[in-house]
């Protein structure tokens, strides 16, 4: 086996960058939005012949609440839900609200 997991021979800095520490959402977002992962999710949510039929829009509404990913279908007359993914560590009723007060402005805009 390779010295990569040796990490008394490791001389590079172990530490992630700020923006890649957890909370910050930043993984989950690059992950979410590769199209292979948006396809092995829309095969699951939806249907597997919605597979290639979504793209990833804007995660901000209007009045500055963000979520973590909304997949919308290429075409909007499409009869394909829009699905929108927030990750959480834990559930509880604070994300309940807000994951309903997002739909609600998902469903409106």
């Amino acid at each position: 086996m390779s010295d990569y997991f040796n990490i008394e021979n490791d001389n590079t800095d172990c530490a992630l960058p700020y923006s890649y520490m957890t909370g910050t959402d930043l993984i989950s977002k690059m992950v979410l939005t590769d199209n292979q992962a948006i396809n092995m999710l829309i095969k699951v949510l939806v249907l597997e012949v919605a597979e290639d039929r979504y793209v990833v829009t804007p995660t901000e509404f209007i009045n500055e609440n963000e979520y973590d990913v909304l997949y919308a279908p290429h075409n909007p007359l499409s009869t394909f839900p829009p699905v929108f993914i927030e990750v959480q560590n834990q559930v509880d009723e604070k994300f309940l609200v807000r994951a309903v007060h997002y739909s609600t402005l998902i469903v409106a805009s």
